[in-house]
């Protein structure tokens, strides 16, 4: 049993010390070349198939349902619970990378984003934070659900928090159907800029901050953001700058990527925010 135990240990090790640049490729990498995990998916397909065969034999209308469910069900939860793992070893990974520091999970709902006060079972996983340049900077993934039961819907987000010395309006930049549905927040109005600026994006700016959201969003801002980040949502708050991919990311790349815009964005706009006296 201590064996058998120390074998795991160190399979466990050895996916945890290799370089993940990619989330599914490293989990099927593992699965198909993990002999647990391997005879664990060829003995959950002969006892899919043996349910089958014995509902249809049978008659077991109910049996030969549950059969494929069992087929699908099963392999995607490993699948998943595996994944994950994968993940956080990416995250871990990019976080020494960075010199930061890495957590499993923290408690982040004091944060004062609009995104972390919608709907329930918020979670906030594989916390990653440092300083850039004397900005502290926090990456991390966060999970929320609508709904309850059948109409429930699990929202996935990558996050990157930027804290600035000054202060901001509040401003929220969204494409349509972030959150879940177009959205604002209370005390703002919707403010068109000039361009093909609001073909991508939605503006919603705290009232009487209209001077100061066009200080910020000036035409070498906004052409960056066209060109880089339309997949992405924003959010200024006070002196926060939350930056929201709208999924999980699985590579070592949009990792890569999305740091860099970060700080190719908080370059440009350091300065103007740190001249704003609110």
């Amino acid at each position: 049993m201590e064996n058998e135990i120390g074998k795991k240990e160190v399979s466990s090790e050895i996916s945890k010390n290799k370089l993940i640049t990619n989330v599914r490729q490293a989990t099927f990498n593992f699965i198909f070349s993990n002999p647990l995990y391997y005879i664990s998916l060829i003995l959950i397909l002969i006892i899919g198939a043996s349910l089958y065969l014995v509902g249809l034999l049978n008659s077991n209308s109910q049996l030969m349902v549950f059969s494929p469910i069992f087929l699908l069900i099963v392999p995607f939860l490993m699948y998943t619970i595996l994944s994950g793992k994968m993940r956080g070893y990416l995250m871990e990974q990019f976080a020494k990378s960075l010199g930061y520091t890495y957590s499993k999970d923290k408690d982040l709902s004091d944060s004062p984003g609009t995104l972390f006060s919608l709907g329930h079972d918020n979670t906030f996983t594989n916390i990653i934070t440092g300083q850039d340049k004397d900005r502290p900077v926090k990456i991390f993934l966060y999970r929320y659900i609508v709904g309850y039961g059948k109409n429930s819907r699990t929202y996935y987000y990558t996050v990157f928090e930027n804290t600035f010395d000054g202060e901001m309006p509040h401003m929220l930049l969204h494409k349509s159907g972030f959150f879940g549905d177009s959205i604002d927040f209370s005390n703002s109005e919707d403010i068109k800029l000039e361009g093909d600026f609001n073909k991508y994006f939605s503006f919603h700016v705290e009232k009487g901050f209209e001077m100061e959201a066009y200080q910020i969003f000036d035409p070498v801002f906004m052409a960056e953001l066209i060109d880089t980040s339309k997949k992405m949502n924003f959010e200024f708050f006070k002196n926060k700058l939350y930056i929201y991919m709208p999924k999980y990311i699985n590579t070592r790349a949009e990792l890569d990527s999305m740091f860099s815009l970060s700080n190719k964005l908080c370059s440009h706009l350091e300065p103007v925010i740190n001249k704003m006296k609110l």
